[in-house]
């Protein structure tokens, strides 16, 4: 027989019984919700029943849960299969393959690792006893391990790490940070050190290597797509007017024609000659445009335009001066190599005093093993197949490891690179790519597509095809969504629909808070809390209008039933920083609901308090620690006793504070209820003390659990049984501690407080009650709920990880942007991995996209709140080209530009008066938007009309005086209540010349912007060196400063040399020149008080901050200069145009005098536009 056949094989689509039943090297890709586990499962089954062992399989995955699954369903199977085989034979082959699986290897890939370890650990030069080192454990080692490298670095004569931290930014702890980012990436190469060496070696380049160098090749790729996507933008906002305006719109089209005529070359020379050759653009007559259409197609004009000039400066550089900066920056790119490789080494011989590995160990050893053929053969002969699931989240090393021991014909792998979302963790969704590219073609194996969706409503499958064959293209996923991706839906609903929506508040009308302070305004408008809240109102009126009137079929039972709270989840990008506004909001709706805190491990407030006690056993004298002992079940004081204790207890005889154990030895000498509560609290305590020198750590955590009854307590509250979890899971952290051979209380808690910055343990409690659960999308794959909910849509993608000084990348090597004089400097390797890691970003987060969509099993709800709906929908309204699709800021960009190319989206068309078009069919998405009123408590607070009008009811209601006095009580120090905490001598001296006021011959500068030119001249002065200058030398300056890149070109072109050479000629100038002493771009930071800063009526005190553009000794006293750039109007004189700032002057002149103890002597306005310079002081 060719093949063996259960009888239940007749549920099995055609291309699951391919990937169970056909022989040979298979990767079946397989979409979310088609059975891949079932087939992976079954095709196990298949092959024992035709004679292989259950001990002939490798069975690798990623994780334990997903390995005991595994293990879990073969077992199942294998039982299932030989109660209904036929054959004698079979069944009892079968059935000794079910008892079999435990021994089975089916594991995780590092489980394995640690077995082939352990059997050759003589040739992987292990000591035998060897374990494997946990995440936290790992990270604390390669920190003191970078500590004592870091001091070696430093004791070197050369100073060429000195020179390396400053080149980074200066702050150790950064560089750090970013060194060992470097390392971490380099030990996901097959050879770390050498890769990393032959990245560094690259920074010698000649300029005609760098020509034919993938780094040049990257950048020509993403700057000819977003060149691209610029163009299809404004190609579609000109679509838009061509009919009321076809003069403009046929100007548009030349121009459109002429850029596209750049993409037509392919090689950086032809590139970079077509861009300076470039003619640019004209001004055009904006005849026939209506206003709203006009300003939303030239702000697609003026995108493009910045494109392409951004281009021309970028390319207008040549090869030699990035060569010439790569070597500039060499002797810092070897010294890092350098350090990494001395980290590695402290980090190795770490690891052997301890006798552990690390899970990078695992990998590497195990392949240097494999590169022995009697090693590999040994594993090749035993094992005939090789089965791995989550393919798609494989790195090289794992790759290769696999690849060392797999039979012809024996591979077998299971994956779906639309989820792969694990990149941060080195994951390379290439590699699954490049082996369906080319078992497609049929080389090496065969590619079978898995895309039936058993788990899903019909509705559910239609919005995530309406929105991925839209988007997803190898362009902007590395995936097209053809008819082999798209899902299919296979489940049977049962008459239970489900449904797929998008939900829009228009938060137009929503005034935002203002912000506290100058750092809150960089907000983007998409992370307004106000937005996040209102989601959560959103979400809390859906869960409550569903759980009303729908029901759902039990998954389990396959009966109608309602909908419960736990049926629920809300999947967020990041639920850093809106976790806990997401669960305050959904409770004030009446809406019970759990999220795993950012805090991980050690937010449990279990946790919390056993690590207090353990501290104050510790050490007594740790007051908070005592207090919150003194105050948990353990210690049972009241507040009110803790109170006390410190109001009678808390000062010896002279007045002076007591430490809270003196406060306790001194209430406990008296014979009173506080006294004998003290009393048994220190007795407790030197008794516990005394044991901890006695018993292990591990022994002790025990002990105290146990007669505190305080694991008892826990167990017997809400969720007891989590709670009980979290402690034993610190009592098996303080027993893995002690393993490595550390003993004592202190080295323990001092280990612990490097484990709290690791972040490394994860979140401690897990969600077990009818409660609606709040989770990072990250945390849900894998897992499937009735109701998803997928909020935040609109919040920009991170994209803070391209600005990092170094960045790494396995083909392009590392890129550094170095400081140097003062500058950081970019080089070619830096921005062609930022743009290939910004598209790899972009990729990634379209996949996210996917994985929580797909887990909806019955209904899907997307949430949008948008301070501006309209313009959001007007952008997302042009056509949705690859290129666009490729330029996104976030989940929104996408969805809605999906659904406005088809039918659903009509009513967004209609609400915000976008002009009719044909669109395509609809019917997948259901859309609804409304205005964002009616929220008054969504931060838990009324506004305050609402407020207003509460009290008068509440004053009709209560009758009299005395009712009525609650309401018009006025706090006393109501004065400190609208001081602010901090102001800036600009924001308190306020702006009062604009370039709104320039006349037409200034229109230049106005269209730049008065601030911008104003930054760009503040810029020059603070880097230029201090000399006299013709103007000519000031130009100089100014293209310096441009191609080092402090200045861009607006800016540079924005700057008027001859107004600077003007100003160092003159007297005040050239006093400046002879200065010795001279200070440039200050920063302060000033405390005053309200009474003398605001006039206010109260003394509390006000940071005032500011930065002085220069000042300079002269004769033991400063001259304070402050440079401005306004225009002065005619008519205007020197003096009436100085004296508006004259109230800034003065509060920079104070605050130089009281932070240096040295009197200003005078004090300058620059008018540079002018030439003139006016005494204020």
């Amino acid at each position: 027989m060719r093949f063996w056949r259960r009888p239940g094989m007749k549920q099995w689509t055609n291309e699951q019984r391919r990937a169970i039943e056909e022989n040979g090297n298979l990767l079946v890709s397989a979409a979310a919700g088609s059975g891949k586990t079932a087939v992976l499962t079954e095709r196990f089954v298949r092959l024992v029943a035709e004679g292989a062992s259950a001990r002939e399989f490798l069975c690798v995955t990623f994780t334990n849960a997903a390995a005991a699954e595994m293990k879990k369903r073969v077992e199942n199977g294998l039982a299932a299969a030989a109660g209904e085989a036929e054959d004698e034979a079979v069944r009892a082959r079968l059935h000794d393959a079910a008892r079999d699986v435990v021994q089975a290897n089916i594991s995780t890939l590092h489980s394995f690792c640690a077995e082939v370890l352990r059997r050759h650990f003589h040739e992987a030069g292990l000591d035998p006893s060897f374990r494997v080192a946990d995440e936290a454990e790992t990270l604390v080692m390669k920190q003191e391990a970078w500590d004592l490298v870091a001091e070696e670095r430093y004791a070197l004569e050369t100073g060429s790490f000195s020179a390396l931290i400053e080149a980074l930014g200066g702050n150790e702890t950064r560089a750090a940070e970013l060194i060992l980012g470097v390392y971490e990436f380099a030990l996901a190469q097959p050879e770390p050190l050498p890769w990393l060496s032959q990245a560094v070696e690259r920074y010698q380049a000649s300029p005609e290597e760098l020509e034919h160098s993938p780094a040049v090749a990257e950048l020509l790729k993403r700057s000819r797509h977003a060149l691209a996507a610029a163009l299809d933008r404004l190609q579609g906002m000109r679509d838009t007017i061509a009919e009321d305006a076809p003069k403009l719109a046929a100007h548009l089209d030349g121009e459109i024609l002429a850029v596209r005529g750049l993409l037509l070359h392919d090689t950086r020379g032809a590139y970079a000659a077509a861009l300076a050759a470039f003619p640019g653009f004209v001004r055009i007559s904006w005849s026939g445009a209506a206003p709203d259409a006009r300003k939303a197609v030239e702000h697609a004009r003026d995108a493009l335009k910045k494109e392409v000039k951004a281009q021309q400066n970028a390319y207008a550089e040549p090869l030699s001066a990035e060569a010439g900066r790569l070597h500039a920056q060499y002797p810092a790119m070897r010294e890092l190599y350098e350090t990494v490789a001395a980290l590695d080494a402290r980090y190795a011989e770490a690891k052997a005093e301890r006798a552990v590995i690390d899970y990078s160990d695992m990998e590497h050893k195990v392949l240097a093993l494999f590169q022995n053929e009697a090693v590999a053969g040994e594993y090749r002969r035993r094992f005939r197949y090789v089965f791995m699931d989550e393919y798609q989240d494989t790195n090289p090393v794992q790759e290769l490891i696999l690849s060392a021991i797999v039979r012809d014909g024996g591979l077998f792998l299971v994956g779906d690179v639309k989820q792969s979302i694990y990149r941060f963790r080195m994951a390379e969704p290439r590699l699954f790519m490049e082996r369906y590219a080319c078992y497609r073609a049929g080389h090496g194996g065969e590619r079978i597509d898995l895309n039936a969706n058993f788990r899903s409503t019909a509705a559910v499958v239609n919005a995530v095809n309406g929105v991925f064959s839209r988007i997803m293209t190898a362009e902007a996923a590395e995936i097209d969504y053809d008819a082999a991706a798209a899902l299919v839906h296979g489940r049977d609903d049962q008459g239970c629909p489900g449904g797929a929506e998008l939900c829009i508040a228009d938060m137009e009308n929503v005034p935002a808070a203002e912000p506290e302070d100058e750092e809150d305004e960089a907000l983007a408008e998409a992370e307004r809390p106000d937005a996040v809240a209102l989601e959560a109102a959103m979400a809390a009126e859906r869960i409550h209008a569903l759980m009303a009137a729908e029901q759902i079929r039990d998954k389990e039972t396959g009966e109608l039933r309602a909908l419960h709270y736990s049926d629920f989840v809300v999947l967020l990008r990041s639920h850093r920083g809106v976790a806990e506004l997401w669960t305050e909001t959904l409770a004030l709706h009446g809406v019970p609901a759990y999220a795993e805190l950012t805090g991980g491990f050690f937010d449990a407030v279990e946790v919390r308090v056993f690590m207090e006690l353990l501290r104050t056993i510790d050490n007594r004298r740790r007051d908070i620690s005592l207090a919150a002992v003194l105050r948990s079940p353990i210690g049972g004081f009241t507040t009110e006793e803790i109170a006390r204790l410190r109001a009678e207890h808390g000062r010896d005889e002279a007045g002076t504070p007591l430490a809270c154990v003196d406060s306790l030895a001194r209430a406990a000498a008296y014979d009173t209820p506080l006294g004998a509560k003290a009393s048994a609290i220190l007795r407790h305590l030197e008794e516990w003390q005394e044991l901890s020198r006695l018993l292990s750590v591990e022994e002790l955590c025990g002990y105290l659990l146990d007669e505190t009854g305080y694991g008892a307590f826990c167990r017997a509250l809400p969720g007891g049984k989590q709670r009980a979890a979290n402690l034993a899971a610190l009592v098996e952290r303080a027993r893995l501690y002690e393993r490595s051979g550390a003993r004592g209380l202190s080295a323990f808690l001092s280990f612990m407080e490097k484990v709290v910055g690791t972040g490394t343990l994860g979140a401690a409690q897990t969600a077990g009650a009818d409660v609606v659960r709040v989770m990072s999308v990250h945390k849900s794959k894998g897992l499937e709920f009735p109701v998803v909910i997928v909020a935040g849509l609109s919040k920009p993608f991170n994209r803070m990880a391209a600005r990092a000084p170094l960045a790494a990348d396995g083909v392009l090597g590392v890129g550094a942007k170095l400081e140097e004089g003062g500058f950081r400097k970019e080089t070619i390797y830096k921005r062609a991995i930022a743009a290939r890691a910004a598209a790899k970003d972009l990729a990634e987060e379209m996949r996210v996209l996917y994985v929580a969509m797909t887990r909806a099993r019955d209904r899907l709800i997307l949430l949008a709140a948008l301070p501006n709906a309209a313009r959001a929908v007007r952008e997302a309204a042009l056509p949705l080209s690859p290129a666009r699709a490729a330029a996104a800021n976030s989940f929104l960009d996408w969805v809605l530009g999906a659904v406005l190319q088809t039918q659903d989206g009509d009513i967004l068309r209609k609400r915000f008066g976008l002009p009719w078009k044909r669109t395509q069919p609809g019917g997948w998405m259901q859309v609804s938007v409304r205005p964002a009123v009616g929220t008054a408590l969504l931060d838990g607070r009324m506004r305050r009309g609402e407020y207003e009008r509460f009290a008068r009811m509440a004053r009709a209601e209560g009758g009299g005086a005395e009712f009525g006095a609650l309401f018009t009580r006025r706090y006393a120090h109501a004065a400190d209540t609208v001081i602010p905490s901090r102001v800036t001598v600009t924001g308190l001296a306020g702006h009062e010349i604009t370039m709104a006021e320039a006349p037409g011959f200034a229109e230049k500068d106005a269209r730049f912007g008065a601030a911008a030119r104003g930054t760009a001249v503040h810029a020059l002065l603070s880097a230029i060196p201090l000399r006299p200058y013709a103007q000519e030398e000031v130009a100089g300056e100014i293209v310096r400063l441009r191609e080092e890149g402090v200045l861009c070109a607006e800016e540079a072109e924005s700057i008027r040399p001859a107004h600077i050479a003007a100003f160092f000629a003159s007297p005040l100038g050239r006093r400046l020149l002879a200065s010795e002493t001279v200070r440039r771009e200050l920063e302060f930071n000033y405390r005053v008080s309200a009474r003398h800063l605001l006039g206010a009526d109260t003394d509390e005190p006000i940071l005032l901050q500011g930065v002085i553009d220069c000042c300079f000794l002269e004769e033991g006293a400063w001259v304070l200069l402050d440079y401005k750039t306004d225009f002065v109007p005619p008519g205007t004189t020197p003096e009436e145009a100085a004296a508006k700032h004259a109230r800034q002057l003065t509060l920079y002149a104070e605050a130089l005098a009281a932070l240096t103890a040295t009197p200003v002597r005078e004090a300058y306005i620059c008018l540079l536009g002018i030439g003139e310079n006016v005494r204020l002081l």
